[in-house]
């Protein structure tokens, strides 16, 4: 999450918004994609940068207060700032996808999930403070033009706040997916099945954002798992993660017994052993660790991809949003 103060306030009928190639910033965030997708871009799914929404970004621009208030003072200008928004965002979108695109290794997004094609996490945190009714008029428009312009829309659900407007979302056709996030006073996962139950009931995929294990044990057991993925918020304690990488080293060193000596003397260290270990063969187990010694993490994975290189994603043909 972010926040912006603008420099001075400016009113909304005044605000100028535009698709602007020589801005700075813009520059940057272009550069370091296609930067990225030259170095990296055979190797992974290189990902979109956060664009935001679009009552989001007005707010960013002008203060959540302004838009707030000018939501129910100068509703006809929010209306058409939010329209110009839409035509902009899909520009830069655009842009940056273009980059990804010529990796041909698919894309993700801030949230975590991958698509073959135009994916992105739509969003309207402001939707929060406003009724069903000015979601419909100020939010709607937005999504289901982006919606039409992407092939794996997904909607990022924010908190009990955001409720009020599920049955909005899931009356879009395009969009393919709704991201749960339950926030604070949700921890029994009881609590938010239903809700689940009727983004799944709608034929929507959906990401439980920011749940615990047991809670998604809860979901599986419950509702099944086809239709969900699921994302923690935990993180692994070190000593239960150094844990982890002993025990599968002492897997691999079962075969290769080599890679214990090289442990001992430093050579290879556990999360390199633990990298390794599914490339390893009786015929490269001596090669392989060679090239590996001394090693960092990072230089050990460009090794592993280099040596088993993941196939490309393969071809497809799909039909361009109308």
């Amino acid at each position: 999450t972010v926040w912006f103060e603008p420099a001075e306030q400016t009113p909304t009928r005044r605000l100028t918004l535009a698709y602007d190639t020589d801005n700075v910033w813009w520059q940057r965030v272009r550069d370091l994609t296609q930067a990225a997708v030259a170095r990296w871009g055979a190797q992974v799914s290189v990902g979109m940068t956060d664009l935001g929404g679009n009552l989001d970004v007005l707010a960013h621009l002008l203060t959540t207060e302004h838009v707030l208030l000018d939501l129910c003072d100068a509703p006809v200008e929010v209306e058409r700032r939010a329209a110009e928004l839409t035509r902009v965002w899909l520009r830069y979108y655009d842009d940056l996808y273009r980059a990804i695109e010529t990796a041909g290794r698919g894309m993700c997004h801030w949230a975590g999930l991958w698509s073959p094609g135009r994916g992105y996490m739509l969003q309207c945190d402001l939707a929060y403070m406003i009724s069903p009714r000015m979601f419909e008029r100020f939010v709607l428009p937005d999504l289901v033009a982006c919606c039409g312009a992407l092939d794996y829309a997904f909607y990022h659900l924010d908190g009990e706040g955001q409720l009020p407007h599920l049955d909005i979302l899931l009356s879009i056709d395009r969009l393919r997916g709704v991201q749960w996030v339950p926030g604070r006073g949700w921890s029994d996962p009881t609590e938010y099945l239903p809700i689940l139950k009727r983004i799944r009931d709608a034929g929507k995929l959906c990401q439980a954002w920011g749940i615990t294990p047991e809670a998604a044990v809860t979901v599986v057991r419950e509702l099944g798992g086809r239709g969900f993925v699921f994302t923690f918020d935990q993180t692994m304690p070190a000593s239960e993660a150094e844990a982890y990488l002993r025990i599968e080293v002492a897997r691999a060193s079962r075969k290769h017994p080599m890679l214990l000596e090289m442990l001992a003397d430093g050579r290879l260290h556990l999360s390199g052993i633990v990298l390794l270990a599914p490339i390893l063969t009786e015929d490269n187990r001596e090669a392989v660790p060679a090239r590996a010694v001394y090693k960092t993490k990072r230089e050990i994975k460009e090794l592993v991809a280099e040596l088993a290189p993941k196939p490309d994603v393969s071809d497809t043909i799909r039909k361009l949003p109308e």
